[in-house]
């Protein structure tokens, strides 16, 4: 019998949705990373506005797969015209976001208190 994975932590805070990756898709069957973000994204379908924060900080690196999961979530909340941010992201990982252009997208803060913060200030 095949088990079902989890890959991300779900969790709302102060009307803010928290996704915190479990560690890189590396580790994961890419069934069980398809379904949690389709269950995600339907979460932040059900917001209006949706908030979103992604912490990231269960892992020093993730992969393309991973980031491509978290651009999906930072996409979906900005066509449903909601406010996204990144926390307690790794120095490495930083830098591969600066690479790939995706700190002008997401926001970053240092600790997920802050970050949620500044999703509820941008939602007013």
């Amino acid at each position: 019998m095949v088990t079902t994975q989890a890959v991300f932590d779900v969790e709302e805070t102060r009307g803010v949705l928290v996704v915190s990756p479990l560690g890189d898709a590396a580790g994961y069957r890419d069934i069980d990373i398809a379904r949690e973000v389709e269950a995600v994204l339907a979460k932040i379908d059900k917001m209006s506005p949706p908030g979103v924060v992604a912490d990231l900080g269960r892992a020093n690196y993730f992969g393309s797969s991973m980031i491509g999961a978290v651009s999906a979530f930072e996409v979906r909340v900005r066509e449903r015209g909601g406010a996204f941010a990144a926390c307690l992201v790794s120095d490495d990982m930083q830098q591969v976001l600066r690479v790939m252009k995706l700190d002008t997208r997401w926001p970053m803060f240092d600790t997920r208190k802050a970050a949620v913060k500044f999703v509820r200030k941008r939602l007013k």
